[in-house]
Parts: structure tokens; sequence; C-alpha cells
């Protein structure tokens, strides 16, 4: 593992931590009854990004399609779930899928390179 995958793995595993304290925060403020999309965007989101950056220690490849698919995949629901509500949706792209996106699609192009 070159310089530059170590370094990209320890900034992946960096907003991981980041990600998951926002996440438990977040899990432990739902109130009984919570929204399904709410608990999918969590878990599907920053709950996510600490696993798939310790993933992309062993498979760069892997931990980087987790983190981009897991990066959309979280901002969809998080839109559907606001049910036509704007005002969070640029907070939740800039602070959690953005760069769980841009991780991810550094790992993926990192792996594919043989340096």
């Amino acid at each position: 593992m070159n310089a530059v995958s170590v370094i990209a793995v320890c900034v992946a595993i960096g907003f991981g931590v980041w990600h998951f304290n926002l996440a438990l925060q977040a899990i432990l403020v739902f109130r009984s009854d919570e929204s399904i999309f709410s608990w999918i965007a969590i878990l599907t989101g920053p709950a996510c990004t600490l696993p798939a950056s310790l993933l992309s220690v062993f498979a760069k490849q892997a931990g980087g399609y987790w983190l981009v698919a897991s990066g959309i995949f979280s901002f969809l629901i998080f839109a559907v779930g606001e049910h036509g509500a704007a005002e969070n949706l640029l907070p939740f792209l800039s602070r959690i899928s953005v760069p769980m996106t841009l991780i991810g699609a550094l790992l993926i192009h990192l792996s594919k390179t043989r340096s």
C-alpha cells in the first residue's frame, strides 16, 4: 500500500469515526414514532461509513463501492423522507453524502491504479 492509499484510508476512517458519532447522536434522539426513512438514511449513511472504511484497509475497491453506494442511497432516502422540505437536504448532502461518495470514489480509483 503506497503513501497516498494509506492517507486515503486514514481519512476515510477519520470520517467514519465522525459519521459514527453523528449516527449515534441521531439515533439517541429519535422518537418512538420516528419515520422509517430517517432510520434507513442514518443506518445506510453515516452508520456505514466506519465499517466501509475499515473494510477498505483490506479491500479498497469493496470499501470504496460500499461508500459510494451508501452515500448516494442514504441521500435519496433522506430526500424522500423529507417530503419536499428542502432546508435539511444541503446539510445532509454536504456533511454525509458528498464526503462518503468522494472518499469512496478515491478508494476505487486507488484500487485500480497499480503503484
